[in-house]
């Protein structure tokens, strides 16, 4: 990925809360581990409450 375009992606999401929606499936669970070390808040919810553990960020 070009190094400008990561740049901005980071710089939007810092410091904001950001809910993802199905959190327990397959494209959430990589959006999560690709957003993990980002300074945000990261607040998940599914139906499942099966969630595989993240390590970086804050996730509720």
């Amino acid at each position: 990925m070009n190094l400008r375009i990561e740049e901005k992606i980071i710089s939007y999401f810092e410091r904001r809360r950001i809910l993802v929606t199905g959190a327990s499936g397959y494209l959430a669970t990589n959006l999560i581990h690709s957003v993990k070390d980002i300074d945000c808040t990261i607040v998940r919810l599914s139906k499942s409450s099966k969630f595989l553990p993240v390590k970086g960020g804050q996730i509720l």
